[in-house]
């Protein structure tokens, strides 16, 4: 599959709210994401 459209930005923003311990669900609704795009940023990131 891969992540299409995703800025510098918004992957930097995944990891570091990753980082902090959240959850995906929380940080795809923050982001306007779906959690699928948090999942990849989190394992090939």
């Amino acid at each position: 599959m891969g992540i299409r459209n995703m800025t510098v930005r918004r992957f930097d923003e995944i990891q570091r709210r990753l980082a902090e311990g959240r959850g995906l669900r929380e940080i795809a609704r923050a982001l306007g994401c779906s959690r699928d795009t948090v999942r990849e940023v989190r394992d090939h990131g």
